[in-house]
């Protein structure tokens, strides 16, 4: 199997920030339980501060999970990540699904200019917009923006 992830050390350097997409396995529409979703909302919140770790938005489609966020302290993206499906997992099974609910990978773009940045978190808040779910993104409950 092909190694696609960069070096280890890029994903513990602080402040700067990451855009990570993370799919659900064969596409199912995990977020659409809404106790589920909500539960993750709050765990992925709580992760994050656990691991000093900034939020900058998060979007929670059907099928996957938008995450804008940057490392403050001394956990990685990468350990936020497997704790986050680690733990969702475990509050999946809680809502009803069973065995493993994501692909094993992720899919993340560093962002190197505010300017990016910005354009990025706009993008994470339009994605329900531009999937016909909401006409606006502020109408969309499971997305949240910490700027």
């Amino acid at each position: 199997m092909k190694k696609i992830r960069l070096h280890e050390e890029i994903y513990a350097k602080e402040n700067l920030p990451c855009s990570i997409t993370i799919c659900s396995l064969d596409n199912r529409e995990i977020f659409k339980n809404t106790g589920f979703v909500k539960r993750s909302m709050k765990l992925l919140e709580k992760i994050c501060k656990n691991y000093s770790i900034k939020l900058y938005v998060y979007c929670f489609m059907p099928d996957h999970l938008h995450v804008i966020l940057a490392v403050l302290g001394e956990k990685s993206i990468i350990d936020l990540i497997g704790a986050f499906k680690s733990l969702s997992t475990k509050e999946s099974w809680e809502c009803g699904y069973d065995g493993k609910i994501y692909q094993r990978r992720f899919y993340d773009r560093f962002i190197r200019k505010d300017e990016d940045l910005n354009q990025a978190i706009l993008y994470v808040l339009n994605n329900p917009v531009r999937k016909n779910i909401v006409a606006q993104w502020e109408d969309y409950p499971y997305s949240k923006c910490f700027l």
